[in-house]
């Protein structure tokens, strides 16, 4: 490997030829001895009758093999030591003749060279491989950078219409609500009135007889109760939208506080309520509820909103989407994993995905939906939040026609 740690890298013996690692410490295969003294002096050891020279006789490997001829020499580059070659003889001495030495030396100094070249190579080769695994993660973060920062304008900007059409929404309706009050008050004591004039006039003239009969008084008086309280229900269902719009986005709470889990939930399922009636697909979607007893959580409260928003929102697609004959459902279910840990499951019984995908669902910009539909940006955003700032967990389970469910684990 280097002029410090030599390994054994080729062996051949007869005809046969192999590669191998071993370290040089470890072999018994060679003389040690031989070795060492020319990595040692950089010098080149020639023994045409080993049998005649006992400098290396106490060596181990001398002592069960009898080579008749060695040759040991050094492979320099650059006055570097690379290398070693070791051949020996068993069958004859004298085996390595001026001819032979020529020969090899002119070997060995290609050997440096190919040895060098393959380890500059293999350098170089590594240097590649480390240069494309930073470009890689680089790419990795820039991806994740681009999509985060796509994802907060987004929702800034879905936030502040949310909370600008809230407010303007909601300066007309209070005014509406507070004056079917006022209203409903005005009519009584028209009613009040109306029954004076009638007790002291209990023969009206014969027009003020036909008007009444045109106008149904008593039936009048009953539909204009159940107008004002019509009123006063649609007001009310307003007001809660507005809060809950306002509840969904809270621009001005990005900072954690203890938040009810449900309420995001409830508010997000009325944001989509439109979807789950069936508006737009025509398909009405059922949704089962299983809410266990939850302690409020620290979080972001317009971050997790964000999560609930995206995985309901595929959800959605998912059961619209299926040929499967079972009524469209997604049931979600929060329960306490542990003493410390609030679980959100939100499962669909639509198509499901295959393992290859599901293993790729929180990718950035991967999507399975078709061009123009989807960003490929909400699974993973929501694994962001879910992980990284919220120090959670975020799973998918799915499986081809089986539906799928997605867990969400996050410290209380």
């Amino acid at each position: 490997s280097n002029s410090d740690n030599l390994e054994i890298v080729s062996q051949c013996h007869n005809n046969y030829c192999y590669l191998s690692t071993i370290p040089l410490d470890r072999s018994d295969t060679i003389p040690l001895t031989i070795i060492n003294t020319v990595k040692r002096t950089q010098k080149t050891l020639l023994f045409n009758n080993l049998e005649q020279n006992n400098t290396f006789i106490t060596d181990p490997y001398f002592l069960s093999q009898k080579p008749k001829s060695l040759l040991c020499s050094p492979i320099l580059k650059q006055g570097k030591l690379i290398g070693i070659l070791y051949l020996e003889n068993n069958l004859t001495t004298q085996a390595f003749t001026i001819e032979r030495l020529e020969i090899l030396n002119l070997l060995t100094a290609q050997a440096a060279i190919s040895i060098e070249n393959a380890r500059l190579y293999q350098h170089l080769e590594a240097k590649v491989e480390q240069r494309t695994q930073n470009l890689q993660q680089t790419l990795k973060q820039l991806q994740q950078t681009q999509a985060q920062l796509i994802q907060t304008e987004k929702m800034s900007s879905l936030g502040q219409m949310v909370s600008g059409i809230a407010h303007e929404i909601n300066n007309p309706i209070s005014f509406i609500s507070g004056n079917i009050t006022h209203a409903r008050k005005y009519f009584q004591e028209l009613l009040e009135l109306l029954n004076l004039y009638q007790e002291d006039l209990p023969h009206p003239s014969s027009a003020i007889r036909d008007k009444l009969e045109e106008l149904d008084l008593e039936f009048l008086c009953d539909d204009l109760e159940k107008l004002f309280d019509s009123m006063q229900t649609g007001s009310t269902r307003i007001s809660k939208i507005i809060r809950g719009l306002r509840n969904f986005s809270r621009l001005d709470e990005s900072k954690s506080k203890d938040v009810d889990i449900h309420e995001g939930l409830e508010n997000t399922l009325m944001i989509l309520q439109h979807r789950l009636n069936g508006n737009s697909s025509g398909i009405k979607i059922a949704i089962v509820k299983n809410y266990g007893e939850l302690p409020l959580v620290n979080c972001c409260a317009n971050q997790l909103n964000q999560v609930f928003l995206y995985i309901l929102s595929n959800a959605i697609d998912a059961v619209s989407t299926s040929e499967s004959e079972n009524f469209p459902q997604i049931a979600i279910t929060t329960e306490m994993k542990d003493s410390q840990t609030v679980t959100i499951s939100i499962a669909d019984n639509g198509i499901g995905m295959s393992e290859d995908i599901c293993q790729r669902i929180f990718d950035p910009f991967f999507t399975t939906k078709p061009v123009g539909k989807g960003t490929g940006l909400g699974l993973f955003i929501s694994y962001q939040i879910i992980t990284e700032q919220h120090g959670g967990k975020l799973e998918c389970i799915s499986q081809a026609g089986k539906g799928t469910e997605f867990i969400i684990n996050i410290p209380v």
